[in-house]
């Protein structure tokens, strides 16, 4: 239903507003970084400041929120 109505805008002309940097968002807040995953351990370390990251993008105008996956694929996550 979600992709439909994101579809529908687009064809529309309309523009569709992505978030920004969660990662470096998590960094600069406070959230513990591990040298090998980086931010990926932050969902699970600091899920009150990822929250607020979502919120403050959607607040800001974003229509699009990605997760917070950057890191979190099995070979970067064994590093840490």
């Amino acid at each position: 239903m979600v992709m439909a109505s994101l579809r529908k805008r687009l064809e529309a002309g309309e523009i569709i507003l992505l978030d920004g940097v969660t990662g470096t968002e998590l960094e600069h807040r406070g959230a513990t970084m591990s040298g090998g995953a980086w931010c990926a351990l932050a969902t699970q370390t600091a899920p009150d400041i990822l929250l607020t990251i979502h919120k403050d993008y959607i607040r800001a105008g974003s229509d699009v929120i990605t997760a917070n996956f950057f890191s979190n694929a099995r070979h970067m996550l064994e590093q840490a």
